[in-house]
């Protein structure tokens, strides 16, 4: 066999193998895109961040029920827990709203609601709240 069709042939294996893997890639690529796209409708009820001044209408006032969850962006439990309301604002869309609040840029509201950890889930149902989850695992009267 010749150098020349030994490379040829080389040429068409490698060609074959990274044809596979293109392909694999080109569809985690889309797939990616897809979850990007999803996230950014607004019909999907993406996770918005309130404060103090837009609390009232966005939870108080709010006909469906709410998912608020205290956080702060240095704290790793916090940081994990992103990705699980993520999950939850999807399979939950149009069912019920989830909000983030920063509890270092929202003290008032942390002492209102006398958040003492974080996170912090709290749950309100017509303006009333129903449930409580904190990080160490203490919860209010009502569950979820």
């Amino acid at each position: 066999m010749s150098l020349q069709a030994s490379s040829l042939a080389y040429y068409q294996y490698l060609t074959q193998f990274a044809s596979h893997w293109h392909e694999r890639c080109a569809k985690d690529f889309e797939f990616e895109n897809t979850i990007k796209k999803m996230n950014t409708n607004p019909d999907n009820g993406p996770i918005i961040e309130i404060g103090e001044a837009n609390f009232e209408s966005e939870v108080l006032r709010w006909k469906q029920p709410v998912l608020v969850a205290f956080s702060a962006a240095w704290s790793r439990p916090c940081q994990i827990l992103d990705s699980v309301l993520e999950e939850v604002a999807a399979t939950c869309a149009r069912r019920v709203k989830i909000v983030k609040i920063n509890a270092d840029n929202n003290p008032d509201l942390s002492l209102l609601w006398n958040i003492q950890s974080i996170p912090t889930l709290l749950y309100f149902v017509d303006g009333n709240l129903r449930a409580r989850i904190c990080r160490d695992g203490q919860q209010g009267s009502d569950s979820l």
